[in-house]
């Protein structure tokens, strides 16, 4: 990046920040493609909201919008948001960490989760909500392909951990006690 890129960038981070202030993430991004294009847009936003410089700049897990046509701003802002591109992660202490290890060790034995299960269950993880993703994956289980002793195992390990960070998740917990 040049130091005249970093400048375009920073005026285009200013703006969303305003923009913020009485729009959506999806209403700022729509109001920036035109003068940024969508990965522009996506970057300001992110920052905006409080990612760093290189974090708004990763790329997301499920693709990129770089290819809109006039008139798709809207559904693609929309589009990237329930994917969880505007989520800020949030700092997880030690404990919160395990858990988050533990959960992923569940959803690998899990034999698979259905795709609008794992999408709000990976959002989830990401951004450090560690009580949404444990309460989904308990409401879930595993698949009959999967490693049913695993996946509960797992999830007793990380609801035990959730529990010592305060978390309510309790109810969750006895499911996945009953399931191990």
């Amino acid at each position: 990046m040049t130091a005249s890129d970093a400048g375009e960038v920073d005026a285009l981070v200013r703006a969303a920040r305003d923009m913020l202030r009485w729009g959506s993430p999806v209403d700022v991004f729509v109001g920036l493609v035109p003068a940024a294009g969508a990965r522009g847009a996506v970057v300001a936003v992110r920052e905006a909201l409080g990612m760093s410089r290189a974090e708004a700049g990763e790329p997301w897990w499920f693709g990129g919008v770089e290819d809109l046509e006039a008139g798709e701003e809207r559904f693609a802002g929309e589009l990237l948001e329930a994917h969880g591109a505007f989520d800020v992660p949030r700092a997880v202490s030690a404990r919160g960490a395990e858990a988050r290890r533990w959960m992923e060790a569940a959803m690998r034995a899990s034999g698979g989760i259905a795709s609008g299960r794992a999408v709000g269950v990976i959002r989830a993880l990401k951004a450090g909500w560690l009580d949404k993703a444990f309460v989904g994956l308990a409401a879930v289980g595993p698949r009959s392909g999967g490693d049913a002793a695993v996946f509960w195992r797992s999830l007793v390990a990380a609801g035990e951990l959730l529990v010592e960070e305060g978390a309510d998740v309790g109810e969750a917990l006895e499911r996945c006690g009953r399931g191990a």
